[in-house]
């Protein structure tokens, strides 16, 4: 499962080469038309923001068990609303991975939600320098 916009790339990608279904995860905001379509399948996980963004997944259903990729973690409030919001419709996470994280605000989501968070690189918060 990938969040979008560009987390979808890199989750498809993922999907692809370990021949596993990916599901996308797509944003809605209130003030958008496209806000009071639903379809019948889908669930819609609140990330916040000021334009009241959602998260909307179809294709994941109770029991399901996946992965999350998104592009970058930065405060890790997005990271930690899907992990609950999943959570809430009892579906198991494996693991989250990002490309990058900035911050250490993914490892207090991690803990907190009791599930590994990776990623390829780690920045320091101000997103330009390197970390180990």
């Amino acid at each position: 499962m990938s969040l979008e916009p560009a987390g979808t790339p890199w989750g498809f990608m993922c999907a692809d080469t370990l021949r596993m279904t990916h599901v996308t995860g797509w944003v809605v905001k209130e003030n958008h038309p496209a806000y009071q379509i639903r379809f019948q399948d889908e669930f819609r996980i609140g990330v916040g923001g000021p334009f009241g963004r959602q998260l909307c997944f179809r294709g994941t259903k109770a029991g399901d068990r996946v992965v999350v990729v998104d592009d970058v973690i930065s405060t890790g409030e997005t990271a930690r609303a899907v992990l609950e919001g999943l959570r809430l419709h009892d579906i198991e996470v494996a693991g989250f991975f990002a490309i990058a994280t900035k911050g250490d605000g993914y490892k207090k989501v991690a803990e907190s939600c009791g599930v590994p968070i990776h990623s390829l690189v780690h920045l320091a918060a101000d997103g330009k320098t390197f970390l180990p």
